[in-house]
């Protein structure tokens, strides 16, 4: 394996396990609010929309 080669395939690697965490981010972020996401006044930030509801209900 030459030089350049192994720096290109560090490259992939690293572009790879970033564009997994991303994703990972972007499937958990669908389903539930961004941290610091107030409603009303109220914390609901890392909550699903159902949690987000009987929060607001209390």
């Amino acid at each position: 394996m030459t030089h350049r080669s192994r720096w290109v395939s560090a490259g992939l690697t690293v572009i790879a396990i970033l564009a997994i965490g991303y994703g990972w981010r972007t499937a958990h972020y669908n389903s539930h609010f961004l941290s610091d996401t107030q409603i009303g006044g109220i914390q609901v930030g890392g909550q699903t929309a159902q949690q987000a509801a009987q929060t607001l209900k209390k």
